[in-house]
């Protein structure tokens, strides 16, 4: 695995900047985390919404923590099994009935911590989709692939 941890940062930063391309390009006010004043600094509408960005994050997000993280390939399917979990519950609380009843039971003082300021427009103001759901879970898949083939080929060139 040492040897293919600087291919999975690649993939993973690459993939990730193109995520956040992707946002800054084509999110607009309406977004849950940006603010109602948010200009698209590129002028750019492109219709990307879709679910490419939840198969971007997970994609980039898997390659990352295995190449954090992993030390075999059944660390690797443990991790992308554990981002597609956790990947599908953030997308799953987007649903509004789920995601009001996850908020009346957060408590006050977690609201205050200023890296989930934004947790109540994201319960409440985001749009569940279930294609997002299933994005994520390609995206995962697609990272093990990725993954078991680098192993594989680097087992058969010692």
């Amino acid at each position: 695995m040492e040897r293919i941890r600087g291919t999975l940062y690649t993939l993973g930063s690459l993939t990730l900047l193109l995520g956040v391309f992707v946002y800054i390009a084509d999110r607009t006010s309406g977004a849950y985390f940006l603010s109602e004043n948010f200009v698209n600094p590129l002028g750019l509408n492109l219709h990307l919404h879709g679910s490419l960005p939840s198969l971007l994050h997970s994609i980039a997000m898997c390659a990352l923590l295995i190449a954090a993280g992993a030390s075999s390939i059944v660390g690797a399917g443990l991790i992308c099994a554990m981002w597609i979990f956790i990947s599908g519950a953030l997308e799953l609380v987007q649903h509004e009935p789920i995601g009001s009843v996850v908020l009346t039971n957060v408590p006050a003082w977690v609201l205050t911590l200023p890296i989930l300021e934004n947790l109540p427009s994201y319960l409440l103001d985001s749009r569940y989709d279930p294609r997002d759901v299933g994005s994520s879970l390609v995206g995962g898949l697609c990272s093990f692939l990725i993954v078991f083939v680098l192993y594989r080929k680097h087992r058969h060139e010692q």
